[in-house]
């Protein structure tokens, strides 16, 4: 793996003291090899960090619950890492992944950040992923499953993670704010996708 990690940090309020995270100390908590969910994850919360922030919003590791789309093991460390709301019983999966762990196709990469007064819709942007991500990521681990798959596979997670470590954040994210909050064990309503 070869990630260009550069000087992306993310900072977010802890007990009254502004803690900075950058992208290599998310990366070492992750012990596994998931970390093109985690760039993305992390990305994510650096944008939904800048939008509450640009709105004069609390961006408080106390105040944050978080609904995700998306089940991977490096999306969660991500989220869990900078936030603490999985571990702060903060955190829930949406309907369509809430009974699995893993990464599928069916998967999408977005959440809903709110704190006390305002959530954040942050997305992946639907071009983003390629096709071919989707077919080897359905193949891996089947009877489908091609020589060169895993290699191609990996190959492909790191250059997207390249990319979005490297790009502008509304390059790949689209976000919306909207006024009221949600809870940990609440699914987001339609008002609020």
């Amino acid at each position: 793996m070869d990630l260009v990690t550069g000087n992306i940090n993310n900072s977010i309020n802890d007990n009254g003291k502004l803690v900075s995270i950058s992208f290599n100390d998310v990366l070492n908590y992750h012990t596994g090899n998931a970390w093109f969910g985690l760039s993305i994850a992390f990305r994510a919360l650096e944008l939904a960090e800048s939008t509450f922030k640009k709105a004069n919003l609390i961006w408080d590791r106390d105040q944050l619950t978080i609904v995700s789309a998306h089940p991977g093991p490096g999306v969660k460390d991500a989220i869990e890492y900078i936030t603490h709301c999985i571990s702060n019983q903060k955190f829930s999966l949406t309907k369509e992944c809430a009974d699995s762990n893993s990464c599928s196709s069916n998967m999408r990469f977005a959440w809903w950040i709110s704190n006390d007064t305002h959530t954040a819709h942050i997305s992946l942007r639907h071009n983003f992923i390629p096709v071919s991500f989707n077919e080897l990521l359905d193949r891996i681990g089947t009877t489908d499953e091609q020589d060169n798959d895993q290699l191609d596979f990996d190959q492909l997670k790191q250059d997207l993670a390249n990319k979005i470590l490297q790009q502008p954040l509304l390059n790949n994210f689209h976000c919306d704010l909207y006024h009221g909050s949600i809870k940990p064990e609440q699914l987001p309503s339609d008002k609020l996708d």
